[in-house]
């Protein structure tokens, strides 16, 4: 698992995304494993990646930042009638 994070880390610093097909998912993760997607996925969050795309069978695509929040809206100004209320 050690050498699988090292080389993603790798192709991370250059490209935007990392595509590690079925064959060396199967060196850590056999298909015939429990939850194998999810384990995928703590896999990549442990390491500060998450998992862009995956395919049961065929590849699992790493990227480098989790997407941006919609929750983390900023705050209003406050309008001139909300500032009257408030005094």
């Amino acid at each position: 698992m050690q050498a699988l994070a090292k080389y993603i880390a790798y192709k991370l610093k250059k490209e935007d995304h990392c595509a590690v097909y079925d064959v060396e998912l199967d060196r850590v993760w056999p298909r015939n494993g429990i939850h194998r997607q999810k384990k995928i996925e703590e896999f990549a969050k442990d390491n500060g990646w998450r998992i862009g795309h995956y395919k049961d069978g065929f590849v699992a695509i790493f990227v480098k930042a989790p997407y941006p929040s919609a929750t983390k809206l900023p705050k209003p100004e406050p309008t001139s009638t909300n500032r009257s209320a408030a005094t």
